[in-house]
């Protein structure tokens, strides 16, 4: 089975692992570089997200914007994402999202 075909697993960035391979992140974009990258924030760490090639979404994307990332971690030094998909989040209680998912993590992993 190829990466391609395994289901994205929602991930906080300090959580990534040499493991994972498709993930989802929420966070908001503090910084475009170039024409195919930008480093994506979930205060719990940073990474670098990449295109494959310029897509007219990237245009679309702003700084400070919350976004979600699908996409595969790339290497085992795990601080690149390769995105497939990425849908804003604009609006998205950040605050709440946190608090959501650590309940889920301490109700729902064992």
């Amino acid at each position: 089975m190829s990466s391609r075909d395994l289901p994205f697993v929602k991930r906080r960035i300090n959580e990534l692992t040499s493991e994972d391979s498709n993930v989802q992140i929420i966070g908001k974009i503090v910084k475009k570089i170039g024409e195919t990258e930008f480093k994506l924030n979930d205060e719990t760490g940073e990474i670098s997200v990449i295109f494959s090639k310029t897509d007219p979404i990237f245009k679309k994307l702003k700084e400070d914007m919350i976004i979600k990332v699908l996409g595969e971690v790339q290497g085992d030094s795990i601080d690149l994402i390769n995105a497939t998909f990425v849908t804003d989040f604009t609006g998205l209680n950040f605050e709440l999202f946190k608090k959501t998912h650590e309940l889920k993590k301490k109700f729902f992993e064992f």
